[in-house]
């Protein structure tokens, strides 16, 4: 899949519906780390019509008191630390928001 659209929501999660399973289900179980968010955030959205973001802060952190963000606001990226990828060092804070999927932008 083009990274284009693996950073775009509406074609990640029409491609992981597309997918058959590789075994028979009920016989093994899996997880997939990296399609985990697009899976449980396709649920969200189907069965609130929210966003992940918009859904975990109205209806868990709002309740519990948290300071947590899925789709960092922009005002709050100063309070965060720098994350590196090494060969070759990327500074995840300078990544355009253009390119983070809709549904994980700030609210």
């Amino acid at each position: 899949m083009p990274l284009n659209e693996a950073l775009a929501w509406r074609p990640m999660a029409a491609a992981l519906a597309a997918r058959h399973p590789l075994w028979t289900p009920g016989t093994a179980h899996g997880h997939h780390s990296r399609a985990g968010g697009w899976l449980v955030g396709e649920v969200i959205r189907r069965v609130s019509g929210q966003t992940p973001g918009r859904f975990f802060t109205d209806e868990i952190a709002a309740h519990l008191g948290l300071d947590f963000f899925i789709g960092l606001p922009a005002d709050q990226r100063g309070r965060v630390s720098r994350m590196m990828y090494q060969r070759p060092a990327v500074d995840l804070t300078t990544v355009p928001a253009e390119v983070v999927p809709e549904e994980l932008r700030e609210q």
